[in-house]
């Protein structure tokens, strides 16, 4: 499915805007339904220090004080920091071959365009994409800043982190893999690479404690 395909898909599911806000979020998530908020954004990211809110890689929450979160309709579990919480999920989709998704966002938010320059949102979607259709989502065609090499529940896969490059200025980090016959993706969005960067060994932290479980029910 191409981007355009892509965009009118969901603003016929979710009723979207048909605005250049919209772009970025098409190209990371298969079902983010949430209008756009009111939050104060640049077109250049700010370079701002995060809030004390925002955790930093140098001084990450204990392993202990994380929280463990098992998905009740996709099986998965992980740990969760203390920063980031779990808000909503979107319900299968035939139409569109898509298993559902969960979101998590250190702010109280449906959606990243409701979060302010200090938020970090996480999209875990499953979809039944294969191959390279799965492996390059949102990441084929994007100028990467740089890889880090993790296991996923003893998978070898690689998060990109790189900024959106269609009209949007949007730091993500990315990571697609595959396991029984279906596509994961994890999707990191901010609106600010300070809060990437700092969010960047805590998603690795995340995605090396994620295990596939017993997938949709």
């Amino acid at each position: 499915m191409t981007l355009i395909e892509i965009r009118h898909a969901m603003d016929k599911r979710w009723g979207l805007a048909h605005s250049g806000s919209w772009l970025a979020v098409m190209l990371v998530f298969a079902c983010c339904g949430q209008a756009p908020g009111t939050a104060n954004r640049s077109a250049t990211p700010t370079a701002a220090v995060p809030s004390p809110l925002v955790a930093s890689p140098s001084r990450a929450p204990s392993p202990t004080a994380w929280s463990t979160f098992t998905s009740p309709k996709l099986g998965y579990t992980l740990q969760l920091p203390p920063t980031l919480q779990y808000r909503r999920s979107n319900p299968p989709d035939v139409q569109y071959n898509f298993d559902g998704e969960d979101d998590f966002s250190n702010e109280d938010v449906g959606g990243p365009l409701a979060m302010d320059e200090n938020g970090i949102f996480l999209a875990i979607v499953v979809t039944g994409q294969t191959g390279d259709d799965c492996l390059q989502h949102s990441v084929g065609g994007q100028t990467i800043d740089r890889k880090d090499s993790l296991t996923v529940d003893g998978t070898a896969a690689t998060l990109n982190v790189f900024t959106l490059s269609a009209g949007e200025t949007e730091p993500v980090m990315i990571l697609n893999t595959l396991h029984s016959g279906l596509c994961y993706q994890f999707d990191f969005v901010s609106h600010s690479r300070a809060v990437r960067g700092a969010y960047e060994s805590i998603a690795i932290k995340i995605l090396d404690s994620f295990q596939f479980g017993t997938g949709p029910v």
